[in-house]
């Protein structure tokens, strides 16, 4: 009976033998280590030793990304959406199970799809309106369509109310029952900002009074506006000769995180901020993420030679520059750094057959760099067995023999693969080959010292704080903790620490 984790709680749970029933609802694994599978929303692991990784997937979506590989994703792949929480409304696309910019819809509207149309940019929704000059405007089918043309009575078409209405001055101001600013521009008015509320906007100033139109606001104070999740900020602005104070988004914050600071300090402005769960982490980019400390978030950065990575909370050297194709086998995954977005390995396959180093008895032309290790060396050298030759050998799949394929045994036509178990406290892995028949520079399956359970975790035990997995039977430091965050597991693990 194997012994299923479940990632995100830690909890144990149990599953049945296969065939037997019970267990999760909808999950058969007869994968080997390192192949997944997945069922609903849980991505299945197999670690070896009978160990199963589920990855609980409450947001996201569980998806194949590779054959017989299955992750927690953000989406599925061609899948399009209408981001509305963005200044600018777009259309995104699933690509790489990353939702992607496919259209920005600047200066129009995202419309939603239906379960037989794909979401778009359109010039307007529902029955919207708006002023274009002095004709007033509604939306039909998604299209602008004029209407009534107030100069012909010797009117504008006013911005708040979308009607006709007496010609302003230049330069006068009005405050609306919503709390929109308005300043007088060509005899029309033109909305400047929105204050949130109608005893929030000032538009007449009393003599003798120091007090500036538009909203009610200290310059460079940040406050909330709870009803979008923003924090505000407030900006001295000009309309020809009209100076007025204007509410801008400065920082958009997740759904009832925007927090409004108690007070001010010695005269300063007060500022609003966006409130965070300690250990909360974001990478802001490649290079730039910001942690979450005592309840606000603080900005910091990787080195230049490392990329930020969210998962693990580290900034990560195992991919850089020089090492952009390299490839290395991990039992019988092939792992790589091409498209690695944090600067980690990442799984390019589940093999099948067993996965190799090219060597000179398997792959014509030999393809070997002069560097041997695995990891340092650049190109593709890590390779899936895809069909097998005589002489060819692997590490079997539980990397407790060695394997060599053979076409023949005792005069009979055979093509199977013969064992040779490994020792007590030992595992096959390719290391530089000691037999003189092959050449020189070659690897070859050999069973060595056991140092590591393959693909396990364990948190760094040199000074700087960091994340170790274990890759080719060696202990390989993925990245460093990101400043203000350590490792503090004291086990081993079979899914990735991270970094608190």
């Amino acid at each position: 009976r194997p012994f299923v984790h479940r990632n995100r709680e830690s909890q144990g749970l149990t599953a049945p033998n296969y065939g037997e029933g019970g267990g999760i609802s909808g999950l058969e694994v007869t994968q080997g280590p390192g192949q997944a599978g997945h069922a609903g929303d849980l991505g299945v692991t197999d670690t070896g030793d009978n160990i199963l990784l589920l990855d609980t997937c409450p947001v996201t979506v569980c998806a194949e990304v590779s054959s017989g590989v299955a992750q927690c994703v953000a989406c599925e792949n061609d899948k399009m959406r209408c981001n509305h929480m963005t200044k600018t409304p777009k259309v995104e696309k699933c690509v790489d199970h990353e939702w992607k910019q496919h259209e920005l819809c600047a200066g129009r509207e995202c419309l939603d799809g239906t379960e037989t149309t794909q979401p778009k940019c359109v010039d307007c929704k529902g029955d919207q309106k708006k002023c274009n000059g002095t004709v007033i405007q509604t939306c039909d089918n998604n299209t602008w369509k004029d209407g009534k043309d107030c100069s012909k009575e010797g009117k504008v078409c006013d911005h708040s109310t979308f009607e006709c209405v007496d010609k302003c001055t230049d330069g006068e101001a009005k405050c609306d029952d919503s709390g929109a600013f308005f300043i007088c521009k060509s005899n029309t008015w033109m909305k400047k900002t929105d204050c949130g509320a109608k005893d929030k906007c000032i538009d007449k100033v009393p003599e003798n009074e120091n007090t500036k139109l538009g909203c009610k606001c200290d310059k460079d104070a940040k406050s909330c506006d709870a009803s979008n999740d923003n924090v505000l900020i407030c900006k001295e602005m000009k309309e020809g000769s009209v100076a007025y104070m204007s509410l801008d988004v400065s920082e958009e914050c997740a759904k009832g995180m925007c927090a409004n600071a108690l007070e001010s300090v010695q005269g300063k402005p007060s500022m609003a901020y966006c409130k965070c769960n300690d250990g909360d982490f974001e990478c802001k980019d490649s290079s730039n993420y910001r942690y979450c400390k005592d309840g606000k978030w603080k900005d910091s950065g990787c080195d230049k030679t490392s990329r930020c990575d969210a998962e693990l909370r580290t900034c990560n050297t195992q991919c850089t520059s020089s090492t952009a194709s390299a490839s290395t086998c991990s039992g019988w995954n092939r792992l790589t750094c091409k498209d690695s977005k944090d600067g980690k390995l990442v799984l390019a396959e589940a093999c099948t057959n067993g996965c190799q180093y090219r060597i000179s008895n398997v792959v014509t032309p030999p393809v070997v760099p002069q560097d041997l290790t695995p990891r340092i060396a650049s190109g593709d050298r890590g390779r899936c067995i895809e069909k097998a030759v005589a002489g060819t050998k692997r590490c079997s799949k539980d990397l407790s023999a060695v394997e060599s394929y053979s076409l023949s045994e005792g005069g009979h036509s055979t093509g199977k693969w013969f064992s040779q178990a490994c020792g007590k406290g030992q595992v096959c892995m390719w290391k530089r080959s000691s037999d003189l028949s092959f050449p020189k520079a070659s690897e070859t399956p050999q069973c060595v010292a056991l140092e590591c359970r393959e693909g396990t975790y364990k948190c760094s035990d040199k000074e700087k704080p960091g994340i170790m997995q274990c890759i080719s039977n060696k202990w390989e430091l993925i990245g460093n903790c990101a400043a203000g965050l350590k490792c503090q597991s004291t086990t081993i693990s079979y899914r990735p620490l991270m970094c608190n």
